[in-house]
């Protein structure tokens, strides 16, 4: 009985861990988009808006920053998404000394430092 319980246990942690990741998975890909469209904003403000302020503003400049952080934002995640992962697994099997049942304990570890 115990086994089977610890054997949903560990299904259910493994399947959380699973959604985790996928969920960070598309977190990175949400950075590449954004720097993407941060590049796009600028380039249009450096090379297609012609507009002049009065000196207050310089459009160029803040178009310049944008492209700028968005190259920034899109290196930053890309290399986070492909970056490498160790998983490691282990499984360890004993008998109980109470009951006498063969337990088998499993655990799933992810070298992933981001939460």
């Amino acid at each position: 009985m115990s086994t089977d319980i610890e054997s949903v246990r560990v299904e259910s942690m493994v399947a959380c861990r699973r959604a985790a990741i996928a969920a960070r998975r598309e977190v990175y890909v949400m950075g590449i988009g954004s720097g993407i469209a941060l590049f796009v904003i600028g380039a249009i403000l450096v090379f297609a808006v012609n507009i002049d302020t009065g000196g207050y503003v310089d459009l160029d400049l803040i178009g310049y920053i944008l492209m700028g952080a968005g190259v920034v934002v899109f290196l930053i995640s890309l290399l986070m998404m492909l970056r490498r992962r160790r998983t490691e697994s282990v499984a360890r099997t004993s008998v109980d000394p109470a009951t006498g049942e063969r337990v088998t304990r499993r655990s799933v570890r992810d070298d992933d430092p981001i939460a």
